[in-house]
């Protein structure tokens, strides 16, 4: 029996899921290591500022920790809000709800506002140079680029403005992109755990849960 043809949108796309797994799994240990090491060393001032901080924003200082660089793809690593948040007081299922309502209302808007100022050729010329990756990581996966974004260290906003200058649907766009929650939720789970255990040998458990999930 003939076995099947290789599909090479099927190749690449194991290819590239395997690589971002890695890369997902580093980045997770990198934020653990990093998170412990501050921690360490900068614990009374890291909690400081992030009383000061929740003190004077709240909620929406997180909620706005993600919707400004998710939606205007500013380069600000918006999980230092959920460190600020924990370390502020702020309870789990609160971070979550604004942390994930800034990422997907964000990303929403940053589609839409791509998608409404492609129209005119200067900025289509712009976004040509811009996007030129995230168009043709669309052009070759479709929605799951943006699933894969929503998951994984590719920039999540640069996808989004590609899913508006290539004329992706707004419903299917805004339905894939709630798999940022799970991605906020794990990042959450691990700051927290990292930050409950620093500076104890207990904290080597997540480091091995994540070795684990990923084995």
């Amino acid at each position: 029996m003939t076995p099947p043809p290789h599909n090479p949108h099927v190749d690449a796309l194991e290819s590239d899921g395997k690589r971002l797994l890695a890369q997902t799994l580093i980045g997770l240990v990198a934020l653990v290591v990093g998170l412990a090491a501050l921690s360490y060393f900068f614990k009374p001032q890291m909690e400081a500022l992030s009383r000061d901080f929740i003190g004077w924003s709240g909620l929406w200082g997180v909620g706005l920790g993600f919707f400004l660089p998710d939606g205007l793809s500013l380069p600000i690593p918006p999980d230092m809000f959920l460190v600020a948040g924990h370390l502020g007081g702020l309870g789990f299922w609160d971070m979550l709800a604004w942390a994930s309502a800034g990422s997907v209302l964000g990303g929403t808007g940053g589609y839409l506002m791509i998608r409404a100022l492609s129209r005119r050729p200067a900025v289509q010329a712009w976004l040509d140079v811009k996007l030129v990756k995230g168009k043709a990581f669309m052009d070759r996966y479709g929605l799951i680029a943006l699933a894969l974004a929503a998951l994984t260290p590719i920039p999540y906003s640069v996808v989004c403005w590609a899913c508006g200058a290539t004329g992706v649907r707004l419903v299917p766009f805004f339905l894939v992109s709630l798999l940022r929650i799970p991605r906020v939720a794990l990042y959450l789970i691990v700051i927290e755990e990292t930050l409950s255990r620093a500076g104890s040998a207990s904290l080597l458990q997540p480091l091995s849960a994540l070795f684990g999930a990923f084995a």
